[in-house]
């Protein structure tokens, strides 16, 4: 109605991060936030409160990305120290690391958590791919070779998206472009160019059919 008041909200400060801030993201069920940054140690906090609850130590690096599994047992993150490391959330502990000769840009779980997708930066005269690995979720020894390898980007990219039914991959890149991957045969399925400067980030919409860039 006219001139209603509406209620005021009391936002939350999270103070603990001393250099700028490369990802937040809420678990699946809302009660937990994950943060990375430049400063080497993603941060878990309480979603409602804004408490700090830890820190995952482990990279030697600027921390780019990072991703969590659906039951929120185990993230994954990538950095600039060259790696993605596997984590499991609640202990801080890390379970597995892949090592690549450029940083870990992008990274994701799979619908599902079956695979783990790791983006690598188009740095040190290495190409910007994506390398998809199966995610055992039973035990912490994971495979180092992985099941397919997505080339084709010649900037580096920044972000990679799951479909819903976890058929394709999508990737965002500093090349201006988006591209479509369909995972069983590492073929792009297609391309668009959708900006005139560089990509800096893409999200899937509540639906999982719509974007943002």
């Amino acid at each position: 109605a006219r001139g209603t008041k509406l209620p005021s909200m009391r936002p939350l400060l999270l103070k603990g991060h001393e250099r700028p801030l490369t990802r937040v993201k809420f678990n699946r069920d809302g009660d937990l936030l994950f943060t990375a940054a430049m400063d080497k140690a993603p941060t878990l906090w309480r979603a409602s409160s804004g408490e700090r609850l830890g820190t995952y130590h482990g990279h030697n690096g600027a921390v780019q990305d990072l991703d969590i599994s659906h039951n929120t047992e185990r993230i994954i993150t990538g950095s600039g120290d060259n790696s993605a490391i596997l984590w499991n959330a609640e202990t801080g502990q890390p379970i597995f690391k892949w090592e690549f000769k450029s940083p870990a840009r992008a990274v994701a779980f799979s619908p599902g958590d079956s695979h783990v997708a790791i983006a690598t930066a188009n740095l040190m005269g290495q190409q910007s791919n994506v390398y998809v690995y199966r995610h055992d979720r039973t035990t912490e020894e994971q495979e180092t070779e992985p099941v397919i390898v997505l080339e084709g980007h010649t900037a580096t990219i920044v972000r990679v998206l799951w479909y819903p039914t976890a058929e394709y991959i999508l990737t965002a890149a500093r090349d201006l472009t988006l591209r479509k991957w369909e995972v069983s045969t590492g073929k792009e399925a297609d391309l668009v160019e959708a900006h005139t400067s560089a990509i800096q980030d893409c999200q899937w919409g509540p639906d999982g059919m719509t974007m943002i860039t």
